[in-house]
């Protein structure tokens, strides 16, 4: 991710400054981005890579949250980024729709370990659990005891090296109330920021749409994509200095 691009030429660059400094700061302490616009799963794809990182800059460790039917798609996504080791990522699997594409859970009704669609180049598959229930509680609740193992496993996380995506919040707001889905992103953003995470969640549409006003308070900043003259692009809203970017390539 390179501020500064803007349409093909440079951009205003006390603008980039601000950014990147405001982006340096998100990664020091943790902190959650919305990511918005109506674009293709395949540029939602493109920004999701960026944002889960790769491993040059140090090590990452990956929790995908899959909400959506597209699971398949959506670990495959993390996969391919720069090629992380399968050990480096965890999925959760939730809700109904889950149930029909992995086929069921324990018998006792309990999250158990499935193998995912989407398995490395030596044929190793990232963990993942699915999670049932009636409600966001025990969705909130898996996702905070994913990250606590990670940080067990890691020992002192470093700043930005866990990294939480959640694959689309519309079959959230399909299944639940505006105020039970405030509650659930208002605790696992806590919990993402705790751990000086970086967290990004998914909801394909428009900047504009009457509910992104009742959800982008809990984030940090708003990512803004679009698709010009063939390209992907993004736009941060930084909430805390009230920075907004230029649109830049992904």
């Amino acid at each position: 991710m390179v501020p500064g691009e803007r349409d093909g030429t440079a951009s205003d660059s006390s603008s980039a400054v601000s950014l990147a400094r405001g982006l340096q700061t998100l990664k020091r302490r943790g902190s959650t981005l919305l990511v918005v616009g109506l674009t293709s799963e395949e540029e939602q794809g493109q920004a999701c890579r960026r944002m889960l990182g790769d491993d040059t800059a140090g090590p990452r460790r990956r929790l995908l949250v899959l909400t959506s039917t597209e699971r398949e798609a959506v670990t495959d996504r993390a996969q391919r980024v720069q090629r992380p080791p399968p050990e480096t990522i965890r999925c959760l699997t939730y809700g109904a729709t889950a149930r029909s594409t992995t086929g069921g859970s324990d018998p006792d009704g309990k999250a158990s370990e499935e193998r995912t669609g989407a398995g490395g180049k030596d044929g190793t598959y990232p963990k993942n659990r699915l999670v049932e229930g009636n409600g966001l509680v025990e969705l909130g609740e898996a996702i905070g005891t994913e990250i606590d193992a990670i940080e067990a496993e890691s020992g002192d996380l470093a700043p930005a090296e866990l990294r939480v995506c959640i694959d689309s919040l519309t079959p959230l707001l399909d299944a639940y109330d505006r105020t039970a889905v405030r509650r659930f992103l208002d605790r696992i953003t806590t919990r993402i920021t705790a751990a000086r995470g970086m967290g990004h969640v998914h909801l394909p549409v428009a900047r504009d749409w009457e509910a992104i006003a009742d959800l982008d308070e809990l984030f940090d900043a708003v990512v803004e994509l679009r698709v010009e003259q063939g390209r992907a692009q993004q736009r941060w809203h930084l909430k805390e200095t009230g920075v907004t970017s230029d649109w830049f390539g992904i």
